[in-house]
């Protein structure tokens, strides 16, 4: 007996209805299984390589270490690359004869604001 068939519930029999409704249990029981397995390996896979490091709360406005170290390392980057910027577009400029001074005030300028903004977002982030 072919149980494909679209054959209203009403009219099947007990038994068939009975069976009908044990391999709808079945089927939802194999694809819940399926996703907890799933989502079960997923978070398995996205902690496996973290760590968890309990980190005191800081008050807004306040610079804790760490963010004084990432300002550090933005300062100096923000400065050796914008002093490499101008060290080519200087010449470059006097070669072509268009330096203004604005050139190297943009330049320098950059090199202390980007640190600066830095410390402003960091004071005003809340951990």
């Amino acid at each position: 007996m072919n149980r494909e068939l679209n054959i209203p519930f009403s009219a099947m029999s007990k038994p068939a209805l009975a069976e009908k409704c044990q391999e709808l249990t079945d089927e939802l029981e194999r694809a819940r299984g399926g996703l907890s397995d799933s989502m079960g390996r997923n978070a398995e896979l996205r902690y496996s390589n973290t760590k968890l490091v309990r980190v005191q709360r800081k008050a807004k406005g306040v610079v804790d270490r760490k963010s004084k170290e990432l300002i550090r390392r933005s300062a100096w980057s923000s400065v050796l690359s914008n002093f490499v910027a101008l060290g080519i577009v200087v010449p470059a400029s006097l070669q072509s004869g268009e330096f203004t001074p604005f050139l190297l005030l943009s330049g320098v300028t950059s090199a202390v604001l980007t640190p600066l903004q830095t410390y402003l977002q960091k004071r005003n982030e809340e951990i």
